[in-house]
């Protein structure tokens, strides 16, 4: 049992590790800025979860003390950090409200905790568009050149805590993931919607041709790896994430596609690529084997789990808006 406090609790992989903590009897704190979406966690935890859960109203923007303070009083051996401004192509819109959240008010929260006697590590979940999209396998050590606003914000904030960690011993881990997914999703990432847009015969959108190339961890291959660094990875290192394979986005919702029993050609249309879009990112996982981690699911499997999860909750879901929301 361990004391675990969440920032950014009402994301999907927020909600997926309090499930899975609070299944395991930890004692858990959620941060989460919009009231709104907290009745949300009903669905998604289930009742038995949901009357363990301490969830906080708190904007990292405007309610800093307001984390702080709890997180002083509660006293967390691990804070997991999976807050923040996430999407990609919406960052240039207004790029000042990614440095202000993944950035700017982070930076007042480490100060407010930087002298914690209580906590044991700080788990910081980043991204490989620190690095730019690379041909290459990307290494922990691989120099960031960031593409969009998004990624800049996230490497600002990561070198941040590196440099905290060499002046003050903070103990921040850093952890670098392939693209997640999995059941309870937002519906508006691309397997899922891809999966809902076969079920209701509309055409599933694929930037640039689908042709840029990523790679995937399923969602209890994400637990299982924030688990590892829990256990034994070390304070100061940075951490790589991902199954073993890198796929074409076309090829991704070919699975689907085929899954389905759905024609690939009739169901998909090419549009213009997305800006800043990065073509390529391949993780070395090497380091995180040192930490017994490696992935099980793949991608195939872990598709026709979604696919069955979202079978079984189709009329709820599509009943649900803002965060969740399935944008045709």
């Amino acid at each position: 049992m361990a004391k675990i406090a969440i920032i950014g609790a009402n994301s999907f992989i927020g909600k997926s590790l309090i499930d899975h903590f609070l299944t395991n009897d930890n004692s858990v704190v959620g941060f989460n800025r919009n009231v709104q979406n907290n009745l949300k966690m009903n669905f998604f935890l289930g009742n038995k979860n949901i009357k363990k859960l301490e969830l906080v109203h708190a904007d990292l923007n405007n309610d800093i003390e307001i984390i702080a303070k709890k997180i002083k009083k509660f006293k967390p051996e691990i804070i997991i950090d999976a807050g923040g401004q996430g999407m990609v192509a919406e960052s240039w819109i207004d790029p000042s409200n990614w440095f202000t959240t993944n950035l700017v008010s982070k930076s007042i929260l480490f100060k407010e905790i930087l002298s914690s006697s209580f906590l044991r590590k700080y788990i910081k979940i980043s991204t490989p568009e620190v690095y730019g999209s690379s041909l290459k396998k990307l290494q922990t050590h691989s120099p960031y050149n960031p593409s969009t606003p998004y990624a800049v914000s996230h490497a600002s904030v990561d070198m941040l805590l590196n440099a905290y960690f060499k002046e003050s011993n903070f103990p921040a881990v850093i952890a670098r993931f392939a693209n997640f997914y999995g059941p309870e999703q937002q519906l508006y990432r691309i397997i899922p919607k891809a999966i809902i847009k076969c079920l209701n015969s509309e055409k599933i959108e694929l930037h640039g041709g689908g042709n840029s190339k990523r790679s995937f961890i399923y969602k209890t291959d994400f637990i299982s790896a924030v688990e590892a660094i829990i256990e034994k990875g070390k304070i100061g290192n940075v951490y790589h994430f991902s199954d073993n394979q890198v796929y074409k986005i076309k090829d991704v919702v070919k699975i689907i596609c085929e899954l389905l029993k759905v024609d690939y050609d009739k169901n998909t249309v090419s549009v213009k690529e997305r800006k800043g879009k990065d073509f390529m990112y391949s993780l070395d996982i090497s380091k995180s084997k040192s930490i017994n981690w490696e992935p099980k699911i793949e991608l195939k499997e872990g598709i026709s789990k979604t696919i069955d999860w979202i079978y079984e909750n189709k009329n709820s879901l599509l009943k649900m808006n803002n965060e969740y929301k399935y944008n045709p």
